[in-house]
């Protein structure tokens, strides 16, 4: 089965997955969740339309990370209650998401922006941990717009938004990491 084929398949199953998602927030009346959740799916549209249109294709392993990291943010985190719930599923969240969405950016710049040899191995373990540590650090930006204009109180405290920080950080650096084993491996 070809890459295009299995990308087309995984897309599909997780458009449905986020659709029941949303309609599952609509029945218990979580309105603002079930918006935030059709957000999401209309980045992830938005990406698969960019992805044919400008022909660059992200790696399958990088897609169900990314798909994965969604799921448990609107699945587990919010429909089921766990960011409340649980007093480490957030950290552990931060750094899958961090890691899996630093391994996206940086294979959407190493197919576009860097088509030569990017440069040493050092260098693409900094270019990688930088890109993730200022993905984290939009996203806590964005949590704290959110909690501003929704009133959400997504972010607990300094505390709270400190260790996010550093959860993202690490998964940053997870990130780089495996792409330096990952890349050894393939060499």
């Amino acid at each position: 089965m070809s890459n295009l084929i299995t990308a087309k398949r995984i897309n599909t199953l997780y458009i449905l997955i986020q659709t029941a998602i949303i309609f599952g927030f609509l029945y218990i009346g979580q309105n603002l969740y079930a918006l935030g959740s059709f957000v999401i799916l209309l980045v992830f549209l938005s990406f698969i339309y960019l992805e044919n249109r400008f022909n660059v294709r992200i790696e399958n392993y990088i897609r169900i990370l990314i798909m994965f990291s969604l799921i448990l943010h609107n699945l587990v985190g919010e429909f089921m209650n766990v960011y409340n719930t649980s007093p480490i599923f957030d950290k552990a969240l931060h750094f899958y998401g961090t890691f899996s969405f630093s391994l996206l950016i940086y294979s959407l710049i190493r197919k576009t922006v860097l088509k030569s040899s990017p440069g040493s191995k050092l260098f693409i373990f900094i270019l990688i941990t930088a890109l993730g540590t200022s993905l984290g650090t939009f996203f806590e930006i964005i949590e704290f717009t959110v909690d501003n204009l929704f009133d959400a109180h997504g972010q607990k405290g300094l505390v709270d938004t400190n260790l996010d920080m550093l959860s993202n950080i690490i998964g940053s650096l997870t990130a780089a990491a495996f792409n330096t084993m990952r890349d050894k491996i393939q060499a």
